[in-house]
């Protein structure tokens, strides 16, 4: 019977060895899931703050362009109504 007892404690505080290990292993991959979080939770602020500056230059590119067409488009308009009033075209 001692002998049986024995035999339990020793089996019992293998399986409490390896519950430890196993829980020492699901707090080490939570602190490495955590830390992973943090840094892709960094990145994408990062970048979220570059889109936005490369946003804001492409629409400050665009306003410039579109009013630089304009300009072109009225000049090119008044140099075809000069032309359509020249005498060959009356």
């Amino acid at each position: 019977m001692a002998n049986e007892k024995e035999r339990f404690e020793i089996l019992l505080e293998k399986i409490e060895g390896n519950v430890k290990a196993v829980l020492d292993g699901h707090e080490i991959l939570n602190n490495k899931i955590d830390n992973l979080d943090n840094k892709i939770e960094a990145t994408t602020n990062e970048l979220k703050q570059e889109i936005r500056a490369v946003h804001s230059g492409l629409k400050n590119e665009i306003e410039i362009t579109a009013y630089a067409l304009k300009d072109d488009i009225s000049r090119i308009e008044k140099k075809l109504d000069d032309h359509m009033r020249q005498p060959a075209h009356i």
